[in-house]
């Protein structure tokens, strides 16, 4: 059996390889852009996952778990914003504002099975987080956080052209 074709395990983990060949591959800016979307979307999930843990405060480390898994989300979301700096895109604006809508939609619908059964609830959930990530995006895209982009070149030369200062000898 030794000459047979690989299983299905392989099969899997050639296309989980090859995904993180792809993500490695990338730009920087992909990579950024990319893990907007991904911490946006785990925010979108601890949000979707509040109520079941704050009616779960009575069990410390349940509700511990999910706070500590919500301020990771945040920070990651806030950093990845900072290390994300792309180019105003309308067409990305566009793109992530339909997708939003199409989540909104979907979710004002319940288009979704029974959220009491294992599977509403993970398609509900899977709908808040695609929500919160083409949100995110759309804000990247937009780039209304960015500021002025003429204080942030001043900023970026200022700090390269630190002044160099001597060194004291004792």
């Amino acid at each position: 059996m030794s000459g047979s074709s690989p299983g299905p395990l392989s099969a899997i983990g050639v296309s989980i390889a090859d995904s993180i060949a792809a993500h490695a591959r990338l730009p920087p800016d992909q990579k950024n852009q990319r893990y907007v979307s991904i911490s946006a979307a785990a925010v979108g999930w601890c949000a979707y996952l509040a109520p079941d843990a704050f009616a779960l405060a009575g069990d410390w480390q349940t509700f511990g778990l999910w706070a500590g898994g919500s301020a990771i989300a945040l920070l990651s979301t806030a950093a990845a914003f900072k290390a994300a700096s792309g180019v105003r895109s309308w067409l990305t604006m566009l793109w992530r504002a339909l997708l939003a809508a199409t989540c909104l939609w979907l979710l004002w619908k319940r288009v979704y099975p029974d959220p009491r059964e294992v599977v509403g609830f993970l398609v509900k959930g899977l709908y808040v987080g695609w929500l919160c990530a083409n949100l995110a995006r759309f804000l990247l895209a937009a780039g209304l956080w960015q500021g002025n982009a003429l204080r942030t070149i001043e900023r970026q030369l200022r700090r390269q052209n630190a002044p160099l200062r001597p060194v004291r000898r004792h």
